[in-house]
């Protein structure tokens, strides 16, 4: 990728810079937020920040999803349940008023499930979890996986 002379072009090191943020992140070298204190909270849960290239880079749908859980903040409204492999949401307009305007664009409940089905989110449809949401790489105890998802 270098042009005569030794120098990479604009393009070149774009590119570079973001194979490798994309291959820190795979790898969980990265934190939601930049403890910069004056930024507000919202600021905070839409950007990740891989500290070794200090590179902020817009964080996914599941890694805000992720934040939302495991702050604690909203433990009444949205949670995980025990076996820490899927969540429920269980007071549903107070998670629409309250909890999305903050993390989301889009404030309606209907437009987060189609986000959820688009990101591969299951609904458990029958037993004592039903109406809770799984996916396969969204773990409670294992956080880095989310950043494999895609859409």
């Amino acid at each position: 990728r270098e042009k005569e002379g030794g120098a990479m072009n604009h393009k070149d090191k774009n590119q570079s810079s973001l194979a490798t943020a994309s291959f820190a992140q795979q790898e969980g070298r990265h934190e939601v937020g930049d403890n910069n204190e004056s930024q507000c909270a919202s600021e905070l849960a839409n950007v990740t920040v891989v500290r070794s290239l200090d590179i902020k880079i817009p964080a996914t749908f599941p890694q805000k999803l992720m934040e939302i859980l495991s702050s604690g903040e909203h433990v009444d409204i949205i949670s995980w349940l025990p076996n820490g492999h899927s969540f429920a949401i269980s007071q549903k307009r107070r998670f629409a008023a309250e909890v999305l305007p903050r993390y989301f664009r889009q404030t309606k409940f209907t437009s987060f499930t189609r986000k959820l089905n688009r990101w591969g989110f299951q609904r458990v449809r029958s037993g004592p979890e039903a109406g809770a949401y799984y996916h396969e790489l969204f773990q409670r105890d294992r956080p880095g996986l989310c950043t494999r998802m895609n859409c």
